[in-house]
């Protein structure tokens, strides 16, 4: 496995187990969940798999958040 691979493995699983923790403790009723991977990587990186974001997108889709891969957030 790639070291960009694991990172981005263990910030889903990171993201994951924040939600679950959060869901536990407050009621997000008539709120949209989000959640950003933010990987800060060398400008040389080869660009993400569009397969593997579809696939994350979905993983977290299931559980009723949306996922951005992005390190900003515009209100």
């Amino acid at each position: 496995m790639t070291q960009r691979k694991k990172l981005r493995r263990d910030a889903k699983n990171q993201l994951k187990a924040a939600i679950a923790y959060f869901r536990d403790k407050v009621v997000f009723n008539s709120v949209q969940i989000e959640a950003y991977v933010s990987l800060l990587t060398e400008l040389e990186t080869r660009p993400l798999n569009r397969a593997s974001l579809l696939e994350e997108t979905e993983e977290f889709d299931q559980i009723g958040v949306t996922l951005y891969h992005d390190n900003r957030k515009k209100f």
